[in-house]
């Protein structure tokens, strides 16, 4: 079947898959020596360019280590035919960028416990990321009421901002530019979501 003729593929090229996350255009493939991304096309591997510096081109890993869980947080389509992700790679949280048959690591993050959801800002302004108080990889076995923390990150992993205890997910995040009552010509960025105990909450980001 597909399924196996796939499994078959990977091990044709040496990467013997634990887990496989996919989202449009491209394949994420977490095995025993790290995170690989494919073409799903074809099964090859995409080349790699570190954001930061030109270290990591030419590599076949794109997060390199042992890790156990892999999961898919986030995904936006930027201008052309840019793909922007989130993955949550243990207590990592990796953005990356899919441009012109490339992958560019944005950042890659360790949190205090596994990431949980990502909402992408508009333009260059970074990404939110909650994270559990619990230090659980598999947040389904905690038991009781969850609580997470809100973080405000860069494209860089710099923290710029926390919004403390929040719970039970899903927060349903949405940016908006908003027109700033004081300055007719520079526009806020707001954020609204739930914050799981039942308040619908806006939250202005100082960009």
């Amino acid at each position: 079947n597909e399924l196996e003729i796939v499994k078959e593929s990977f091990e044709i090229t040496g990467i013997s898959s634990k887990m496989i996350q996919s989202t449009p255009p491209a394949l994420f493939v977490l095995a025993a020596n790290g995170l690989f991304v494919l073409n799903p096309s074809t099964l090859e591997v995409f080349p790699v360019q570190n954001a930061e510096t030109s270290d990591g081109a030419g590599k076949s890993s794109l997060i390199e280590g042992s890790f156990h869980l892999l999961r898919l947080l986030s995904r936006e389509q930027r201008q052309g035919d840019a793909v922007r992700v989130a993955l949550g790679l243990d207590y990592f949280v990796v953005l990356l960028e899919i441009r012109d048959g490339f992958v560019s690591v944005l950042c890659n993050v360790e949190l205090p416990s596994a990431p949980g959801e990502v909402c992408l800002l508009p333009g260059a302004e970074g990404f939110l990321v909650t994270s559990s108080l619990f230090h659980a990889l598999d947040r389904d076995l905690v038991a009781g009421e969850d609580t997470e923390q809100l973080y405000w990150l860069s494209l860089r992993g710099n923290l710029k901002g926390v919004f403390p205890v929040l719970c039970n997910a899903p927060h349903f995040f949405f940016p908006l530019f908003v027109k700033d009552k004081a300055d007719s010509v520079h526009a806020v960025l707001n954020v609204y979501f739930y914050d799981g105990r039942g308040a619908f909450c806006c939250m202005s980001l100082d960009c």
